[in-house]
């Protein structure tokens, strides 16, 4: 039986409760999950849905909570998403596959199926200031350091792949500070949070220093994806806990955020998250016996410097 007790060194942190906030999905109690999200400049928030026995799906929230599917593939999985800031949609399959959509949702490419691209799993994407993309190569077998970081450069429309980081162990969720002198990730199987420092070329910097595994979670919720705030603070969806991790710009846990009903077991599924690009509001997905849900919250600051709304 789960004691829902959050990691000691989490205990006396502040503890903000995120609520229902719309419906997305039907109730699941088997590998059904909701994955990747961000706003666009509408102030949609686009996402993924996987319901059991049903095929991937891209969804689009308005602001006034309407759900509409915009996308559906016949395979894969899609659990990354990142919008440019011309209205185009990214999405990692980690099956294997990149797509790119139209504002609209139509499928217009996929970055992977194009001459010398490596073989990658894609978890999850961002983009910088000069539209750049990173993704994290997830590579799913555990305890083996397959796994790594990519940067797709926009001069080259995404033809060009850049291996920044490898030997790493299903590294998941990615984002970038405010000044972009850093890049964060996520491992999965390790439950650690790493920091990257960059050099002014946007590659990680070549010195033991570089990269920093910053903090390492506790006990058997997993780190997933994150999302960083104007301010710098990073936020790690813990996969199964119904809960993410708050931590300041040095990887320093600050907070807590846990879904309202946690203690009922029903949405533990919590993989994902998004910052609002103008307010103080989050929004974490979250699956389970209850249904596919987002859960609203607040955060120290808005999400603003995202490169969709420059």
């Amino acid at each position: 039986m789960r004691t829902h007790l959050l990691p000691p060194e989490l205990r006396g942190l502040p503890t903000y409760i995120a609520k229902k906030w719309v419906q997305v999905g039907p109730p699941t109690s088997g590998p059904g999950t909701v994955e990747g999200a961000e706003f666009d400049r509408e102030g949609n928030l686009i996402m993924g849905v996987k319901p059991v026995g049903e095929n991937p799906q891209i969804l689009k929230i308005t602001p006034d909570k309407q759900v509409q599917k915009i996308y559906e593939q016949d395979h894969g999985h899609l659990i990354g998403v990142a919008v440019h800031k011309d209205g185009r949609i990214f999405l990692c399959d980690i099956k294997g596959g990149f797509p790119v959509l139209s504002p609209e949702g139509e499928f217009q490419r996929d970055l992977l199926d194009q001459p010398g691209m490596p073989d990658l799993h894609p978890n999850d994407i961002c983009f910088d200031s000069k539209g750049d993309l990173y993704v994290t190569d997830f590579h799913d077998i555990p305890l083996n350091y397959e796994g790594g970081l990519y940067k797709f450069t926009q001069e080259s429309d995404y033809k060009e792949c850049i291996r920044l980081c490898g030997d790493m162990m299903t590294p998941n969720g990615i984002g970038l500070s405010p000044d972009e002198k850093y890049l964060w990730t996520a491992e999965t199987v390790p439950n650690t949070i790493i920091r990257c420092q960059l050099t002014p070329e946007h590659l990680i910097r070549p010195m033991f220093l570089g990269v920093k595994r910053v903090y390492h979670a506790n006990g058997a919720d997993m780190c997933d994806s994150l999302k960083v705030d104007d301010e710098g603070n990073v936020y790690v969806a813990m996969m199964y806990g119904g809960r993410c991790i708050v931590t300041d710009d040095e990887g320093i846990p600050i907070a807590n955020v846990v879904i309202e009903d946690r203690y009922d077991d029903h949405c533990m599924k919590s993989p994902n998250l998004a910052i609002h690009p103008e307010k103080k509001k989050g929004y974490m997905l979250c699956c389970g016996t209850d249904g596919a849900w987002l859960y609203e919250f607040d955060t120290f600051a808005p999400a603003g410097h995202m490169y969709a709304f420059q």
